[in-house]
């Protein structure tokens, strides 16, 4: 009996908290800008539909799908360098050039050469380095700058170095 007794007065007293909640002392006025609208609409998935700020069925389903969607086209965009670096380094084998062995291009590039951004007035020099057997040692003669990257174009480090022209092999592990 005393149970029921204290869960009527918790429940009475709710109640009543409940009806004088707008004119209770320590109510938030909060801004409509704050609040999630009932109905929004985006130009990549359409309208979204919410109930007190919380989506409907249709709307999470939409909202997931477009967040699938955008990590796949995401995933696919950040493997296009790595793409690119083996479609070169098949490039090279077909010239004939082995994983370790580096070739030096004949020519300044042109609009006519096969690569996306070429620099026309550079002398290309490029290698594979295949590290799945260990580590390699390169030896940079005097003379040479440039710049090692990884299989996504990222830089690694630098090769060669104008402070550097006295000496006679520079090398890098």
């Amino acid at each position: 009996m005393k149970t029921l007794t204290i869960t009527t007065t918790m429940v009475l007293l709710c109640l009543s908290m409940v009806a004088h909640g707008a004119d209770a002392k320590f109510s938030a006025k909060v801004p409509d800008y704050v609040l999630t609208p009932d109905k929004v609409n985006t130009k990549a998935v359409g309208t979204l539909q919410f109930f007190d700020g919380m989506p409907d069925e249709a709307t999470t389903e939409k909202v997931y799908d477009f967040v699938d969607l955008s990590r796949g086209v995401e995933a696919f965009i950040s493997g296009i360098p790595a793409t690119s670096v083996y479609a070169m380094l098949r490039g090279f084998e077909e010239a004939g050039m082995k994983p370790g062995e580096i070739g030096i291009f004949e020519k300044l590039m042109d609009a006519r050469t096969l690569y996306l951004t070429p620099n026309t007035t550079t002398m290309y020099v490029m290698g594979h380095a295949d590290l799945s057997k260990g580590p390699m040692v390169a030896e940079i003669p005097p003379g040479v700058l440039g710049f090692l990257n990884d299989a996504f174009f990222r830089y690694v480090v630098d090769l060669g170095s104008p402070a550097l022209t006295r000496v006679k092999v520079v090398s890098i592990f």
